[in-house]
């Protein structure tokens, strides 16, 4: 079996009020092999990044072709696509996990810092106040 599998994305403006908020650019990209795994890591990787979209951004459209069919009438033809798109489910939403968990570190990290920063400058804060009414 040949799986083809076209990911198209169109492009759009996102606009509020008649000003041009932001521009995002069409995008296709595509995929023919016989093997299921480079199939579902293909589609997992298109359902990745559809999940960094930015808000008025659109997703790609996934067109599943089994040899060249986009609706066979197989039922083996459904289950194959039906069990990569579930597999390629899974692996997506554990990539996005990680993503997501991965941004929380960061935030965080960041979080902490700043905290530690405003500690620093209030310590210092003190021993100046501190020193100079000691001195009086």
């Amino acid at each position: 079996m040949i799986f083809t599998i076209m990911a198209y994305k169109q492009d759009n403006i996102d606009t509020c009020m008649g000003c041009v908020v932001g521009r995002y650019d069409s995008d296709f990209q595509w995929k023919s092999t016989t093997d299921e795994a480079e199939v579902t890591q293909f589609i997992a990787s298109i359902l990745v990044e559809d999940s960094q979209l930015d808000h008025y951004e659109c997703e790609h459209e996934i067109t599943f072709l089994i040899d060249g069919e986009e609706y066979p009438d197989s039922e083996d033809h459904q289950e194959i696509k039906s069990r990569i798109e579930a597999n390629a489910k899974q692996i997506a939403d554990g990539k996005i996990a990680g993503i997501k968990a991965a941004k929380e570190k960061i935030e965080a990290d960041k979080s902490s810092k700043e905290q530690d920063r405003k500690a620093a400058a209030e310590r210092k804060q003190y021993e100046d106040l501190k020193a100079k009414f000691e001195g009086m």
